[in-house]
């Protein structure tokens, strides 16, 4: 009797599983990097120009010109280093909480290339922000894709702990700290959705006040960041 590949498909369903998963997290971080640096480096594409109406000679009604064009575009810079902080704190975070991933299955693959594709449109959902500050869909666009972002890195977490990915340093301390930064950006973010058709500038407040109740979450839930190191 010659031997082959299982005949039930379940069986083979199995066998394939188990040959996606390993310790060797490499291809998986190198990838994770590729996207959250080609996306930060797009973000930038979302800036104009300013057109400013003289022929650019340097003159005082030139400059004068050029200065009104680049005030008219502050909400443009704002909403990319708002961004740029948001995708970065990301990388951090992923970063982080991959010190204490030993180990990858197929499910953890699959999480994280849902998590990279909300890192990798960002950049589209900058420039509907920049095109329409202030209209209600574009904050809750920006805000479902960060949510979605939250959800995905923190379903990442949640994976690894109950699959048994994470390494001995991950002591329940680190685990609920975790699950805990994400439920508050998520809820932050998510309460900003609904918002958006209310009151626009009462949901991108919401935005920061995320990022600072995960400050004093650190400051006064523990000494420091348990997932920082030192």
């Amino acid at each position: 009797m010659t031997t082959g590949a299982p005949s039930d498909p379940r069986t083979f369903a199995s066998a394939h599983r188990r040959a996606h998963q390993g310790d060797d997290l490499g291809r998986i971080l190198a990838l994770s990097d590729g996207v959250f640096g080609f996306a930060l480096t797009l973000l930038a594409l979302s800036l104009v120009v300013p057109s400013a109406a003289c022929p650019g000679a340097a003159d005082a009604s030139c400059t004068g010109a050029l200065a009104d064009a680049l005030r008219g575009e502050w909400i443009s810079f704002l909403n990319y280093f708002l961004t740029f902080i948001i995708i970065g704190w990301f990388w951090i975070t992923h970063h982080r909480n991959f010190r204490y991933i030993a180990r990858y299955d197929g499910t953890l693959q699959g999480l994280n290339l849902a998590f990279l594709s909300m890192v990798a449109i960002a950049p589209f959902v900058l420039g509907v922000l920049n095109a329409y500050p202030q209209v209600p869909w574009a904050i809750a666009l920006f805000s479902i894709e960060q949510t979605a972002a939250t959800l995905l890195l923190a379903a990442i977490w949640v994976h690894a702990d109950r699959a048994g990915l994470l390494s001995e340093a991950a002591d329940p301390a680190v685990v609920a700290y975790v699950r805990l930064r994400a439920a508050i950006v998520a809820v932050a973010f998510g309460l900003a959705i609904p918002i958006a058709f209310l009151n626009v500038p009462l949901a991108e407040v919401l935005w920061i006040a995320g990022f600072a109740a995960v400050s004093l979450a650190r400051r006064f839930g523990a000494a420091k960041d348990p997932t920082a190191g030192p």
